[in-house]
Parts: structure tokens; sequence; C-alpha cells
């Protein structure tokens, strides 16, 4: 997922870090984006944008259900 791309991969560990400290917590990756959850899924990270061929290397998408 992260393959090229020098900085999204810190800012995807530093996503996962603050997720993991909310207590045990399941993640599952696809091929474009890793979902976490206890019961039910509550955070997406995914890369934005991956059909421009100048995409940023230094930026991720979050998504949190409240």
């Amino acid at each position: 997922m992260f393959t090229g791309r020098r900085e999204s991969p810190l800012l995807f560990y530093a996503v996962r870090h603050l997720i993991d400290s909310l207590g045990p917590v399941t993640a599952e990756a696809t091929k474009t984006q890793v979902s976490f959850g206890t019961v039910r899924k509550f955070a997406w990270v995914w890369l934005p944008q991956l059909w421009i061929t100048t995409k940023s290397d230094s930026s991720i998408t979050v998504t949190f259900v409240l």
C-alpha cells in the first residue's frame, strides 16, 4: 500500500499508535485500505488519489465513525 511513498507510512504508524492506545483493537488490511475496529469497525486509513501519477508521498486519509 505504501510502495513508493516515504512519509505516508510514518503518518500511518502515528495513527496506528493512537488507535492502539485505546485498547484491544483489530486491524484488517486490504489492497487499498486498513480498517480498525473492536466489535464494529470505527476507523479507516487509505491513500488519497492513487490514480494521480504526481501523488504526494506525505499524505494519508483517515476516517473515524463517531
